[in-house]
This record gives C-alpha cells, structure tokens and sequence, in this order.
C-alpha cells in the first residue's frame, strides 16, 4: 500500500471517529449536565443541551428527519434523529475513502452512497426483528385480553393488565396506545396507530375485532380466544417456515459477499487492477454486467425466501 493511499485511510478513519466521537461528546456532556441540574433547587436545562436539542429539532422538521425519527421509534432504537445523520455520514466517509484507495472518486461516491444505504438497511432489519418479536407476543396480548375481558374488565383496563404482564416491545406499544387514550384521543385511532406503528396481518386481524366489539358489542371473550388459538397457530407456522428458509436466505448474503471479496482480493493480487477496469470502457461494462447480475440474483433470492408477516 502507497503511502497517499495509507493516508486516505488513516483519513478516513479519523474523520469518522471525530464524527462518532463530537456525537458522543455532546450526548454525554448533556446527559451529565441534566444529571447534574436534578440536585439543583431551580434545575435550568443545560446550553449544550438546548443547542443539541434545537439541532435535533430543526433536523426533525424537514421531510427526511421525520422519516428517521419515526423510522428510529418503531425500530425501538434509542438515537435522535441527527444521531443516525451522523451516523449516515460517517458512513459515507469511510466508504469514499476506502474506494478512493482502489478506484476513482466517481466510485467512491457509489460507494458512500452504498454504505449510508446499508445503515438504513441495518435500520429496516432493526424495525422488522421488532415488529417480529411484538408479531410474536400476539397470542399472550390475546390471551391477557380475554382473561381480562372475562373477570369484567374493560378492554383499556385489560390492556393496563398487558402492559404490567407483557415484555418489549408490546408494553412499550400498549403503553402508547394507553397515554393516546388518556389525552383524549379515540380507542379506534390509538389501536390503528399502533397498527401503523407495527403493521401485520394478525394485529391488523386484533385491531379489528377490538373496535367492532367496541363499537357493536358481542361476545368478545369468545372471540378473543378463538383468535388467541389461531394466533398460536400462525406463530407456529411462520416459525417452521422461517427455519426452512434460513439455510437459502444465508445462501444469498453469502452469495452477494463473494462477489466484493473476490474483486478486492483479485485487487490485492494485482495491485491498481480496479482502478484501470474502472477507467476503461470495456473494464466498466463488465463490472457493470457482473453488478447487475449480482443485484438481480439477491433480490430474487429475497423475493423467493420472504415470509410475509
């Protein structure tokens, strides 16, 4: 490795640790300046504080940082919204970087812009194993309601009982749609936010059959435990299922890697091989051919082996 290339890496690597870093810094000088006014007779939120919260606040008022913070909420992830930002581009400078060691900078931007696509897929996967784990705790949120319903409770005093009983995150997501009910707001409009929150056939299927019983009445214990044993049986299911696809979902990760691995390793090989593919026109219509095919066969292989939730 040259020496202009040992300096963009060690570039890169301290521009995102300065990033990560300022990140870190402003956090835990906040966290410990409200810590520290919790003792004080008259506590005064920090000017660090406000400034960070004012930055996460401006951030949170355009289009993307409303996505992120919402994005953030139903993944269950304890960042604010220019936190995963800063995150994003931390991620584009060590990807620029790192490319610029082997390829030109037109590369490097596709693989800055790749990497902050990998964070938010790192956030997507983060969103579905908790909407999956909360798909999960279905059966016992049904059950808990039933028994609840049956010892002549009301369906919100039922789901006070969930919320004591029921682990993350369906306390978290029944404790919010309690407090939406308590400032007012409609039972209907709290459960289908919840069901926006975590969106799913079988808590659409709850959603459903709690507001008619509300609206209309009915035998709602009945109802509520024949759902419980479908809901199990569902689980059931899509556990089976889930373990029979593992072996073909592991196949294409695996698949999608070797082909990265193997053109920096072709590159370790024959050192500045990337870089005269990627300044050739014949170099760039292959790799072009190669990237497309690799990107077709993943998402098939996702198509094939997704189970819908």
């Amino acid at each position: 490795m040259s020496s202009l290339a040992l300096g963009y890496l060690l570039l890169a690597v301290v521009l995102a640790l300065a990033i990560v870093g300022t990140r870190e810094l402003v956090a835990g000088a906040a966290l410990r300046s409200s810590l520290r006014a919790r003792t004080m007779p008259e506590p005064e939120t920090p000017r660090i504080q406000r400034i960070y919260v004012a930055l996460d606040n401006g951030f949170r008022r355009t289009r993307v940082g409303d996505k992120i913070a919402r994005d953030l909420v139903t993944a269950g992830v304890g960042w604010r919204a220019i936190d995963f930002g800063a995150v994003c581009l931390a991620a584009f400078v060590i990807g620029y970087e790192l490319a610029g060691l082997f390829a030109p900078g037109w590369i490097g931007l596709l693989v800055g812009a790749a990497c902050i696509r990998g964070v938010w897929g790192w956030l997507n996967w983060k969103r579905g194993r908790r909407r999956l784990a909360f798909t999960g705790q279905l059966p016992d949120l049904s059950r808990t309601l039933a028994n609840g319903t049956q010892a002549g409770l009301s369906v919100t005093g039922a789901l006070e009982i969930a919320v004591a009983e029921l682990e993350d995150p369906a306390r978290t997501e029944i404790h919010l749609v309690l407090a939406e009910v308590r400032i007012g707001q409609s039972f209907e409009r709290a459960m289908e936010h919840m069901g926006e929150r975590m969106p799913s056939r079988e808590l659409a299927v709850l959603v459903s059959t709690l507001v008619i019983q509300q609206r209309a009445g009915g035998d709602l214990v009945r109802a509520l435990g024949d759902m419980t044993t479908t809901l199990e049986a569902r689980k059931d299911l899509l556990r089976e299922v889930r373990t029979q696809m593992a072996g073909q979902v592991a196949v294409a990760y695996v698949t999608a890697a070797l082909g990265v691995l193997t053109l920096i390793t072709v590159n370790l090989i024959q050192p500045g091989i990337i870089h005269r593919m990627t300044s050739s026109a014949l170099g760039l219509v292959v790799l072009g051919l190669a990237l497309t095919l690799y990107v077709v066969a993943f998402i098939l292989m996702r198509r094939i082996t997704k189970v819908e939730m």
